[in-house]
């Protein structure tokens, strides 16, 4: 109806205003039904520090555009993980992209990534710390609820995501913020005490600084 130019201005633009909040809707919906059934995962070794380092080259150029520093501190040796790589880079995306919306330009993220024995086995746990806006002390508990966001778009489903992909790789995902400090995402998986351990290339630590 609006491309063969039959209808009135006024009507024409009534309808292409439906249609938009139509495929709205519908990506609503969709992104409702994701979040409601059951994850399926496509799980192989996958070692921590090259998925991180994949994920920030996404976000390279707004990185780069609101000059942010990223500095990383990963281990020469860290066991891998059994999980599911795409999934993964969609809980370190959402993080970062938070991270990146909380801070002014020249922010600074770190990355750290440490090993840790929990029981009989092994522990690989992530922080992820910015030094933008804290979340206040009564939203702090909230953020993993479904459908509870403070952003004028978007449908609060983001981090509840993050936690159910965590948890389904037998992880947990904390939050702690205060002024002056920032806000530090922990994140913690179990690792694989058998098999080939990931030997980082380099020194132990290592900044990784955007160009000023």
């Amino acid at each position: 109806m609006t491309g063969e130019g039959i209808l009135d201005f006024d009507p024409q633009t009534r309808v292409e205003n439906a249609m938009r909040d139509l495929i709205r809707i519908e990506a609503i919906l969709n992104e409702i039904l994701d979040f409601a059934k059951p994850l399926e995962l496509n799980r192989h070794l996958c070692r921590i520090p090259e998925v991180l380092d994949s994920t920030l080259v996404v976000l390279a150029t707004d990185l780069e555009a609101t000059r942010i520093q990223v500095t990383k501190e990963y281990p020469n040796v860290i066991a891998p993980v059994r999980a599911d790589e795409a999934k993964l880079q969609q809980v370190f995306l959402s993080i970062f992209k938070n991270a990146c919306e909380a801070m002014t330009p020249g922010g600074h993220l770190h990355i750290q990534v440490t090993q840790h024995r929990a029981g009989k086995g092994l522990e690989v746990q992530v922080l992820i710390k910015n030094d933008g806006a804290p979340i206040p002390d009564d939203l702090v508990d909230k953020v993993f609820e479904p459908f509870f966001t403070t952003k004028r778009s978007g449908i609060g489903l983001g981090l509840p995501s993050v936690k159910k992909i965590v948890e389904e790789h037998g992880g947990s995902i904390t939050i702690g913020s205060a002024p002056g400090e920032g806000t530090t995402v922990t994140i913690r998986l179990p690792g694989v005490s058998r098999g080939p351990a990931f030997r980082h290339r380099g020194r132990g630590r290592r900044p990784h600084r955007r160009p000023s």
